[in-house]
């Protein structure tokens, strides 16, 4: 009781006002912390769609904030022409072959693809493959 009266001191609330004071305290509080942790769930959710569109090539945070506003949830939306056609056309195959280039390559392949190149381009280009 003590603690309350200092508070409201502090607060400059009359002392004929301590109930209300204290009811309206509870009660702004409460609301206060519902809509807090409603916002803390929303901007959670919103944080995982954004580590998971930042994942494809090219396609920034600042962007799949924007695409999150239009309405996309997943990567899987992005297929969807409502979303796909918001993208930049390097965007758009990035997005079109998602999950084909996060496939591993073997040497082998890898070793074939260089030597095709060697054999379609000018002997002036050196052809190195890098990578893991």
């Amino acid at each position: 009781m003590r603690e309350d009266l200092d508070k409201e001191r502090r607060l400059n609330v009359p002392p004929n006002r301590h109930t209300a004071f204290l009811k309206a305290m509870e009660v702004i509080g409460g609301l206060k912390y519902e809509i807090t942790n409603a916002e803390m769930v929303q901007n959670a959710k919103k944080d995982k769609i954004i580590a998971e569109l930042t994942t494809i090539e090219g396609l920034t945070a600042r962007r799949a904030i924007r695409l999150i506003d239009a309405g996309c949830g997943s990567k899987e939306d992005l297929n969807d022409p409502k979303f796909f056609n918001l993208l930049t056309k390097a965007l758009q195959v990035n997005v079109k072959y998602d999950s084909h280039l996060a496939q591993p390559v073997t040497h082998e392949q890898t070793e074939r693809f260089a030597d095709f190149l060697r054999n379609q381009l000018s002997s002036s280009y050196e052809i190195i493959p890098v990578g893991s």
